[in-house]
């Protein structure tokens, strides 16, 4: 991105069609260098993935997760991107190839793709257990300052008891520790989860 970047900044009609692509979504006119400007583009579109959150941290938010699942977006689209030109095309091109061995290796790594799979399965359900308890809610702008929602008790305690539910009844409960041994903690503190406010009396002078 830093020598591309050098690049458009050396070529006026470059610079002026960066700046007009987020107005306008695509020049007006055809570009020399089309190629060099979409390839910065979707590099600039993964990395904005480590941005993407509502500032609560992990487990909360994954932007290392949201980059991962950009760069695989990206490099399946670009082998089309490459063959829309020509033969003649190949030298334009060689942004995209660049960019495509840029991320060849995190893409075609098979223990990541199922560590990304696993993450992103596990996430889910984190948010599924988030939204039961109405805690640190996905859409919220506050993170972990945000106070919570007022929900009546036993609502609260069915919408867990639902979640709890649901989790048993998924294929791999069985074969998943984790998912075990998160309801294994919630039935633990479930009586704390549930208790009603203590309320502090003080005696008459």
């Amino acid at each position: 991105m830093r020598a591309w970047q050098e690049q458009i900044d050396a070529a006026e009609p470059l610079r002026q069609t960066l700046a007009q692509l987020p107005v306008s979504g695509r020049p007006a006119q055809p570009v020399a260098q089309a190629p060099l400007l979409a390839a910065y583009l979707l590099a600039h579109w993964i990395l904005a993935g480590l941005h993407q959150g509502q500032r609560y941290g992990f487990p909360f938010d994954r932007p290392l997760l949201v980059l991962a699942r950009r760069a695989q977006q990206v490099y399946c689209q670009l082998q089309s991107l490459i063959t829309l030109g020509d033969g003649e095309d190949w030298r334009r091109n060689l942004p995209f190839h660049h960019l495509g061995l840029d991320l060849q290796d995190l893409v075609k790594d098979r223990p990541l793709g199922r560590t990304l799979d696993r993450l992103e399965s596990h996430s889910q359900l984190f948010d599924q257990l988030r939204q039961a308890l109405h805690l640190a809610p996905v859409t919220g702008r506050q993170g972990l300052n945000h106070d919570g929602e007022s929900i009546p008790m036993q609502t609260l305690q069915r919408e867990v008891q639902a979640f709890t539910e649901q989790v048993r009844t998924r294929p791999d409960y069985s074969t998943t520790p984790a998912f075990q041994k998160m309801l294994g903690q919630i039935e633990r503190y479930r009586p704390k989860l549930f208790a009603a406010p203590h309320r502090r009396f003080h005696s008459p002078r």
